[in-house]
């Protein structure tokens, strides 16, 4: 039910890991193109190898609803009646924002480090750029730290 996002748009399925099966729900408020929801798909596979690689399960991760959004804002319904509070963990991708960027490894990196804040419960900002730089290697081996740090866009 897609916790009552409100204007969604229907995206293209994508492949995920085992290990995100049931841990990643994906919404979107705009269209999404092939080649985005490709890369994001990637960054999934390659996240996969990397938690394997540090004992990371599918047990110990917590589940998160992803939200491709082409607005600056983000409303959810609450359509049951009952419901009195609730609780989701977030990862929402500005992509209004990221477009303009017109870079598709910057915004590959997004998609990576955004990620990495939520399943390996990293918070620290430096430690998030190195563990992303690892995911990053499998897709592009020439991206360096300084290229991270050149990007610098501002990512929460």
């Amino acid at each position: 039910n897609n916790m009552g996002v409100r204007n969604v748009v229907p995206i293209h399925d994508i492949v995920k890991p085992d290990i995100f099966e049931d841990k990643i729900e994906l919404i979107s408020t705009c269209e999404m193109s092939i080649d985005e929801l490709k890369a994001f798909a990637l960054v999934l596979k390659y996240a996969a190898v990397v938690m394997e690689k540090d004992g990371i399960t599918k047990e110990s991760i917590k589940k998160a609803s992803v939200v491709f959004l082409d607005s600056d804002e983000l409303i959810i319904d609450e359509e049951d009646e009952k419901c009195c509070a609730s609780t989701f963990s977030l990862i929402i991708y500005h992509m209004n924002r990221l477009r303009k960027t017109n870079n598709f490894l910057i915004i590959t990196y997004a998609y990576i480090e955004e990620i990495v804040h939520h399943f390996w419960n990293i918070h620290d900002e430096t430690e998030v750029k190195y563990k992303g730089l690892e995911i990053m290697k499998y897709l592009n081996p020439n991206v360096t730290i300084d290229t991270l740090k050149r990007w610098n866009i501002n990512w929460k």
